[in-house]
């Protein structure tokens, strides 16, 4: 649809930048021709005035040779018939036009123009005495020339500009829809996406409650396999949590509940929730740091962003890893900062891991875990719990605090993500 739309402004746009350019052509054009027009007149008055009036008082019209020979001179009455003539103009015959004699008579000087053979000229009558009125003309052959050149001219370059006009165009369209066709382009990576990540865990929970029901099983079997889809619930659910801030467009901190809260708290409760996975990866947690002054932060915006850091370091942090967790403050900012045994991550991800359904090429899970081990069955723990959205609402939401998310690879082997807030908010919205 936007492609379509490309087009026909693409064409409008060039139909209306030709139509102005070959406008703009044509005024230029007609000031030319104008002026050519307006020099010929002042070029028939500076004939009258000093070469027909002073031989018209010596009555000496016939012998006179001083004057331009393309300007023709003739001596009308008050019919309009030509009484008197320069030798050039003897043979000259231009249509009477009275209402022009009639002006003429009564001391103005009229200027028209006339075709006569095929050829345009410029006329002028003038005023000479109570009989008779006077008749100049010049050819307009140069205002010819001029106009015949301007229209080759126009039918030359019309090719040239109906092709920068498009290429103008195209640059315009292209530039102002630039923004339009990358929220289309989001919008559309947005919705694969999202489908693609919610129908990886509801699969898995299909698959978990059909492999459930194909036997009889103990209480205790179908206790642990609630407990697992349970959980698969929650993460969809925080999924959908963090799809809905995302959906709700730029955060700005007027829009911040902010609240008294002790970041280690927040820290050591976010923890707690993983405390199960951390044991059973035998993973040594190190908590250092001291936050128990209170901060004024948007308590549930934080504590999203919190989790999913502590989520990303628990999952990505292979058996017998470990974790160092940091709550730290200084002069000017406090936060908190998690560093996590990982597989390599390249320092080339690094850019792109804050953005939206991204996840690291180098970073990799254990590929299954089992359902039921009688049966053999297994599902993929990355297909249901990766969805490439906890780094990106973690530095959306440190960014409506005037913060940010900064990532890191101090070592091979080595992860950490540190999210700050100032100690007093700038005017920076996320």
């Amino acid at each position: 649809m936007i492609k379509k739309a490309q087009r026909r402004l693409i064409l409008l746009s060039t139909g209306v930048i030709l139509v102005f350019n070959l406008a703009v052509l044509v005024v230029v054009e007609y000031y030319l021709v104008q002026n050519m027009i307006d020099i010929q007149r002042q070029h028939i008055l500076e004939e009258v005035s000093y070469e027909f009036l002073p031989n018209y008082q010596r009555d000496d019209l016939s012998s006179a040779t001083n004057w331009d020979p393309t300007v023709k001179f003739q001596l009308l009455n008050k019919q309009g018939k030509v009484v008197g003539a320069t030798m050039n103009s003897r043979s000259f015959s231009a249509p009477l036009r009275k209402d022009m004699m009639a002006r003429a008579s009564s001391g103005e000087t009229v200027f028209f123009e006339e075709i006569i053979e095929n050829v345009n000229y410029l006329i002028a009558y003038f005023y000479l005495d109570k009989n008779y009125v006077g008749l100049a003309a010049t050819n307009l052959e140069m205002v010819s020339i001029q106009r015949r050149n301007f229209a080759l001219f126009v039918l030359a370059v019309s090719p040239g500009v109906a092709l920068l006009s498009f290429l103008v165009s195209r640059f315009l369209v292209l530039s102002a829809l630039k923004p339009v066709s990358e929220g289309f382009a989001l919008q559309r990576t947005f919705s694969e996406n999202l489908a693609h990540e919610l129908m990886s865990p509801l699969t898995g929970l299909k698959g978990n409650l059909e492999v459930t029901l194909r036997h009889q099983r103990e209480p205790k079997a179908y206790q642990q396999t609630i407990q697992e889809n349970l959980q698969e619930v929650n993460r969809l659910i925080d999924l959908l949590e963090g799809l809905e801030l995302l959906g709700q467009g730029v955060v700005t901190q007027e829009e911040l509940n902010l609240q008294s809260c002790n970041l280690m708290q927040q820290v050591q409760d976010k923890l707690e929730d993983f405390h199960h996975e951390i044991s059973q990866k035998q993973i040594t947690l190190e908590v250092t740091g001291k936050g128990s002054q209170p901060c004024k932060l948007d308590i549930s915006l934080v504590g999203l962003a919190l989790r999913n850091l502590v989520e990303n370091a628990a999952k990505y942090t292979p058996k017998k890893g470990s974790i160092q967790v940091q709550v730290f403050q200084d002069v000017r900012r406090f936060g908190v900062k998690i560093e996590n045994d990982c597989n390599s991550v390249g320092a080339e991800n690094l850019s792109t891991l804050l953005e939206p359904f991204v996840r690291g090429k180098n970073i990799s899970t254990p590929a299954t875990e089992t359902l039921h081990p009688e049966e053999g069955t297994h599902r993929s723990l990355e297909q249901i719990r990766g969805k490439g959205l906890g780094l990106h609402l973690a530095h959306h939401i440190a960014r409506a605090h005037g913060g940010g998310l900064d990532l890191d690879t101090p070592v091979i082997g080595r992860f950490s993500a540190t999210i700050w807030f100032p100690k007093k908010r700038s005017a920076r919205s996320a």
